[in-house]
């Protein structure tokens, strides 16, 4: 699997995909640092890799439709420093082993990866990495996590950190 790493995530995200038996190239090493997220998408879509970012633009499915790419994964940590950027690409590294974004987007986040596919809304992959770990299938619609709960102010479905829940996959 072929991945290109944004210039805004640090070179060591790139060495963590390798050591995990993934191609990993950064754009810097492609020489196109200071490239527009256009020329970026269009290089990820002509070389067949796998967009992995911090940048929200990549995000918008209307100007960079995921069925169009080898995949988009969006990186969302709470914090941008080092160490919150490198933990999530080692979780969403253990999901790629089983389950390659072909076409979709994800957005990984410290608690949770969700994913486009086309015709349809979005999935969560909760907790993705962990069920990963043991072999389980990762898709289930958001309405059917359990650990989705609905929110009395708004009538939606949000997904909640259930720490007992985590501790019995550690």
């Amino acid at each position: 699997m072929k991945l290109k790493i944004d210039e805004n995530l640090p070179a060591e995200c790139a060495e963590i995909l390798v050591q995990g038996g993934f191609q990993a190239e950064t754009v810097a090493d492609e020489g196109m640092t200071g490239a527009d997220d256009s020329a970026l998408a269009d290089a990820s879509r002509s070389e067949g890799r796998i967009m992995v970012t911090l940048d929200l633009d990549f995000a918008n499915i209307r100007a960079y439709p995921p069925t169009d790419y080898a995949g988009i994964i969006v990186l969302r940590p709470k914090r941008q420093d080092k160490h919150s950027v490198l933990e999530l690409v080692h979780r969403f590294a253990l999901v790629l082993v089983n389950r390659p974004p072909a076409g979709e987007l994800w957005i990984v986040e410290p608690d949770s990866i969700s994913n486009w596919i086309a015709g349809s809304r979005y999935q969560a992959l909760v907790p993705a990495w962990q069920s990963s770990l043991r072999g389980e299938a990762t898709t289930r619609s958001t309405g059917s996590l359990p650990d989705c709960r609905r929110s009395t102010r708004s009538g939606r479905k949000t997904l909640r950190r259930k720490p007992h829940l985590e501790r019995a996959f550690q």
